[in-house]
C-alpha cells in the first residue's frame, strides 16, 4: 500500500515536471524579450539626440 502511494506521489511529480520547465522556460524567454526591449529603448534614447558624426564614429 505505501508503495503503491510512493509510485503515484513519483508519477505525479514526474507529470509535473514537464509543466515546470516549460512555465520556466516561458518566464526566461518573457525576461529576456523585456530586458531586450529595455536595450533598445535605451539605444534609441541615447542614438536619437546624436548629431551625424557622432552617428557614425558611434556606429564605426
Amino acid at each position: 500500500m505505501i508503495q503503491m502511494a510512493l509510485s503515484q506521489r513519483l508519477k505525479t511529480e514526474l507529470m509535473k515536471l514537464p509543466i515546470r520547465v516549460r512555465l520556466n522556460n516561458n518566464f526566461t524567454q518573457i525576461l529576456q524579450k523585456h530586458n531586450i526591449y529595455k536595450a533598445l529603448i535605451f539605444f534609441d534614447k541615447m542614438y536619437e539626440p546624436m548629431n551625424e558624426a557622432e552617428r557614425r564614429e558611434f556606429l564605426t
